[in-house]
């Protein structure tokens, strides 16, 4: 060594500049210090030995070169560097903007791999944990050589890339491009460390879950009510923009209907769209406490609100509730028999107000029964387009009439729901779509029984002109059980003048039969003589009661009679005709002994007595048949050996003649 000097600023004032003076001409070299921090640039570079390194790098000694007499040889330079870095972060980009917000975290362990310019592998290592900070996602490449760099990020199969180059700050955004998944090359000088290399990564997105039938219309899914397949769900992004759209199905997990779902999306801002079609209607949304069990699409648009997704995200909340509308009535028919059961026979009945109440108890619609257009009966009304939930309807009968027994039988269509007191239905809740025709009323008119009961003169059993009503005859109706249920008296008719009348009014249609007291009078006619059920009686002989009959709704039925009667007698006197005159004289005594026998119309024998002394009067000659149904008799005497029968009808005076045929006694 001939000297040791230190570079410095020249007379210029530049730094970096050394010259050893005074030299004797001969050969020399030099050797650079670079010290610990420092290294050797490469020697030789370029053509311009004037500005190359001339040092060799590892030893830091210049060739030997030959100085002259005189020589100035300022030639050699030795170039210096310090190592350069490179590095920065690598994020879960949860909204996939390309820019890192103080809430997205670093990703440890993701593989990032160096290159130089020529694109060769300088180095490759994993996203850490940065012991300064104790965040994660770091990585760095230190000991480069100031040069010419690009890198590459590998995302695995779970990350996507974000966006490059977004937002106005270069140290938060994310510098892959998506589709190489490398940055830019970046050049790196001499002591450089340049931390602004970034990636963002995340994870697809989903959303999506479920369309049901909301059979009570609450929004609310609830245990019963099933999906529905076919439905069609289109999905928005932030901007409105349709993206896709796809149809609801069965679930291959679990095998439930109604499931759709959008995969693969990027982070960031979505809507869904339901088409409800031209049957279903939309249930309330934003029902409840639990938002994966409402209904999330608009009443009107069918469309959600914007929600957010994030990185991997699934969001498998956003549903629809549909619903068809429901429909509630059936039929108001005159119930003939009062019985609370549509029977053969029985009708419906036209312009009958009925009344549909909601839950509350509020009237919010009234029809009346009418005509059905495709069955041609009468008394049917319907409810439609109800709104899935509970109900329960009011009749009114009017003034006429009244509400037959309720849930009768063991049909619920043949059946009457109206509560007989009030008209009112129990409460129903109707399903979507559900058409309940079931809810009927029967209504009945009070009926009526009675008519006439007459003294029989004849006791032929059939009324006739000269025959008068008896009045305080005692009735009493009985229903078809036997249970006694009123008592009147027969008693004068204002109406037609005349006696004998009774009527039993305001009676429920059913089977009634009377019963007549003949108290005063010895026996009832014979029952249903004639062919006129209108003038016969119809009282039994025995008891006095009239068979049962059926009364229908506002029957009048005033055909049930009944006829009476006292018992006759017939007789008188069998005397000596002194003077064969043929008339009874004061003088002329009675014949006892004689035979008398008593015929009906028919000629029938009823009886036979012999005359014998008058029981009051003590005088002889007398006979007497009694307790004769009234009707036609005759009677025959029997002169015997002894006597002659005298001219008959004689005079004017028919209790004093004789009567008896002159020949046939």
């Amino acid at each position: 060594p001939q000297a040791t000097i230190y570079t410095n600023d020249n007379s210029s004032g530049d730094p970096g500049w050394y010259e050893f003076a005074d030299l004797e001409p001969g050969v020399y070299y030099v050797s650079f210090n670079k010290g610990n921090y420092h290294h050797f640039s490469p020697k030789d570079q370029g053509i311009n030995d004037a500005w190359d390194s001339d040092v060799d790098p590892v030893s830091g000694i210049t060739p030997p070169t030959i100085l002259t007499s005189g020589e100035n040889d300022i030639t050699w330079d030795a170039g210096l560097y310090n190592y350069a870095s490179i590095g920065d972060y690598v994020w879960l980009d949860t909204n996939a903007d390309g820019i890192q917000d103080n809430t997205e975290a670093g990703i440890n362990g993701m593989q990032v791999t160096l290159f130089n310019s020529t694109g060769t592998i300088v180095s490759t290592t994993f996203t850490n944990t940065n012991l300064l900070t104790g965040k994660s996602g770091w990585y760095k490449f230190n000991n480069l050589i100031p040069g010419d760099y690009f890198i590459g990020f590998n995302n695995g199969l779970l990350y996507k890339l974000s966006p490059l180059n977004q937002g106005t700050n270069n140290a938060k955004d994310s510098d892959a491009n998506p589709l190489t998944n490398l940055t830019t090359i970046t050049s790196l000088i001499s002591g450089e460390y340049d931390d602004t290399w970034d990636a963002g990564f995340y994870e697809y997105a989903s959303i999506g879950d479920y369309v049901w039938e909301d059979k009570n219309a609450n929004g609310i899914q609830e245990f019963g009510e099933t999906g529905i397949n076919g439905i069609t769900v289109s999905l928005y992004n932030g901007a409105g923009t349709l993206l896709s759209t796809t149809t609801t199905n069965t679930n291959i997990t679990n095998g439930l209907m109604g499931w759709y779902d959008f995969h693969n999306l990027v982070p960031g801002d979505y809507y869904i769209g339901f088409d409800n079609g031209t049957s279903y209607m939309f249930s309330p949304n934003d029902q409840g406490t639990n938002d994966a069990l409402d209904s999330d699409a608009d009443l009107t648009s069918g469309l959600t609100t914007t929600t957010t997704l994030l990185s991997g995200e699934n969001d498998p909340t956003w549903d629809a509730g549909m619903y068809e509308f429901a429909s509630l009535g059936d039929y108001v028919w005159l119930d003939k028999d009062a019985d609370g059961i549509q029977e053969f026979g029985e009708s419906g009945i036209n312009n009958i107000e009925v009344n549909l109440y909601n839950a509350a108890g509020t009237i919010i619609e009234t029809t009346f029964t009418q005509t059905n257009v495709a069955t041609n009966k009468d008394g049917y009304y319907q409810f439609t387009n109800l709104l899935p939930g509970a109900y329960y309807v009011g009749f009114n009968k009017g003034n006429t009439y009244y509400f037959s027994p309720q849930d009768i039988g063991p049909s619920d269509g043949l059946d009457s729901d109206a509560d007989p007191n009030s008209g009112l239905t129990i409460p129903t809740t109707l399903d979507s779509g559900e058409n309940d025709l079931s809810w009927d009323a029967g209504i009945y008119e009070y009926a009526s029984i009675g008519d006439y009961v007459w003294l029989d003169a004849n006791a032929n059993g059939i009324q006739s002109g000269s025959e008068y009503g008896i009045n305080d005859i005692e009735v009493t109706l009985y229903n078809g059980a036997g249970f006694p249920l009123e008592t009147k008296a027969t008693a004068h008719n204002s109406l037609t003048n005349l006696d004998g009348w009774y009527e039993f009014t305001d009676l429920i249609p059913g089977v009634y039969y009377v019963s007549f007291d003949n108290t005063g009078y010895d026996k009832f006619s014979p029952k249903d003589q004639g062919g006129n059920d209108a003038l016969d009686s119809d009282a039994n002989l025995t008891t006095g009661n009239t068979i049962p009959t059926v009364l229908i709704s506002g029957e009048n039925d005033m055909s049930w009679d009944a006829g009476m009667y006292n018992y006759a007698s017939l007789g008188d006197y069998v005397w000596i005709d002194a003077n064969i005159d043929g008339i009874q004289d004061p003088s002329e005594n009675g014949i006892n002994g004689v035979q008398v026998s008593l015929f009906n119309g028919a000629g029938i024998l009823k009886g036979t007595k012999y005359t014998t002394n008058d029981p009051i009067t003590g005088q002889p000659g007398w006979y007497e048949f009694t307790n004769l149904v009234p009707g036609d008799y005759y009677v025959v005497f029997n002169p015997g050996s002894s006597y002659n029968i005298s001219p008959k009808d004689q005079g004017t005076n028919n209790a004093l003649d004789s009567d008896a045929d002159l020949i046939s006694g």
